[in-house]
């Protein structure tokens, strides 16, 4: 099972989101249901956009996405 949540930062303003790795957490367990997770592995990545090949060297903003993998678990009451 895995679950991800994403923030946005433009033009130097942000986050519009939340990446958080709790965020994520919830996602996975909204999909299937759970208590928690365990194996547990995280995966983060940034990801940059540009003005094109004109201007490379200028980024109109960039995304940062937390990505977790894991098996949930159910507790008994």
């Amino acid at each position: 099972m895995d679950g991800e949540s994403r923030a946005y930062y433009i033009l130097g303003y942000g986050p519009f989101g939340d990446n958080s790795l709790k965020a994520a957490i919830k996602d996975a367990l909204s999909k299937r249901g759970g208590d928690t997770l365990t194996n547990v592995a995280i995966d983060q990545s940034v990801t940059f956009f540009g003005a094109g090949p004109s201007l490379p060297q200028f980024n109109f903003g960039f995304s940062v996405k937390t990505k977790v993998y894991g098996t949930a678990v159910r507790y008994r009451k």
